[in-house]
């Protein structure tokens, strides 16, 4: 199984990646900064080339939110919990994933 995450560094940038193993990629990132990140949603794909398709579509969709590469504005969490999509609920200290991509 694949996944694409999203990692939001502190209550900042938001990282939307693919991975097989979102825990052991949030590890690996961690290193990396000093900001504490953490993984705010994940959604399972059956095989890499849809998860990838979809991390495509969402940072296209999302780009006028784009900071750099695959980071975004803290925004994204807002128009990700928003409208007919609603990928996210919660707070914004404390998403969850509420819907399937």
């Amino acid at each position: 199984m694949t996944y694409v995450y999203f990692i939001q560094q502190g209550y900042g940038s938001i990282k939307i990646g693919v991975s097989d193993d979102p825990e052991i990629r949030l590890k690996q990132m961690q290193t990396g900064t000093s900001r504490i990140l953490r993984i705010i949603a994940k959604f399972p794909f059956a095989n890499r080339t849809e998860a990838f398709n979809m991390e495509k579509q969402l940072h296209v969709e999302y780009a006028y939110l784009r900071t750099t590469g695959e980071w975004f504005k803290r925004r994204l969490l807002h128009d990700l919990k928003a409208g007919s999509k609603r990928i996210i609920g919660g707070t914004s200290k404390h998403p969850v994933m509420v819907g399937v991509l």
